[in-house]
């Protein structure tokens, strides 16, 4: 089976692009969801995430939009919390693909590259980018494009093998991504 990482920075249409591919049979393991769902299962996690990060009494949920914005403000925080999630998150990933039977899996990670165990994983890494990408995150995130270079700041770039350019409309992106799912995903 071939394990391909995608990753790419906010707004860069990554998650897009993996939409198109799971929409032709691709499993795609979105590490942001994942972690969400990490959040709310996992209430020990939770709770230390609420007072080693948040520095608050944890409530039973997590303020997402609170905790973006405390992680992406203090790299420390960042750093630490990164470690917790990716020590969760790695085993869930490995189960996944042991539970797949296709010829091709996707894992999405804005962060691929600060994680090697999960790009150890990746025989092809596939970096989505496109000039667009800070005006179309801060629209659809309804925050400033200052809000959003914060975060793009921690996700470096990636040294990967296919660069899929997304500047064009959603209709060019999804003939990248029939293309793509032809000769990498069969």
């Amino acid at each position: 089976m071939k394990i391909i990482g995608i990753t790419g920075g906010i707004g860069s249409g990554k998650s897009t692009f993996c939409g198109f591919l799971a929409a032709m049979g691709v499993p795609v393991f979105e590490c942001d969801s994942q972690v969400k769902r990490l959040y709310k299962e996992d209430t020990e996690f939770a709770k230390w995430v609420a007072e080693n990060i948040l520095e608050e009494t944890f409530s039973g949920e997590l303020s997402l939009k609170r905790l973006s914005y405390v992680v992406f403000s203090h790299p420390e925080k960042l750093a630490a919390l990164e470690e917790q999630v990716f020590k969760r998150l790695t085993p869930r990933l490995e189960a996944w693909i042991a539970s797949q039977n296709t010829p091709a899996v996707v894992i999405e990670s804005a962060i691929l590259n600060k994680v090697p165990e999960i790009a150890a994983l990746c025989g092809t890494i596939v970096e989505v980018t496109s000039e667009k990408a800070m005006e179309r995150a801060a629209a659809r995130d309804g925050v400033s494009i200052g809000a959003i270079n914060k975060r793009a700041q921690v996700q470096q770039r990636f040294d990967a093998d296919i660069i899929i350019r997304n500047d064009g409309s959603l209709e060019e992106l999804h003939e990248e991504a029939k293309n793509f799912y032809n000769l990498y995903c069969k």
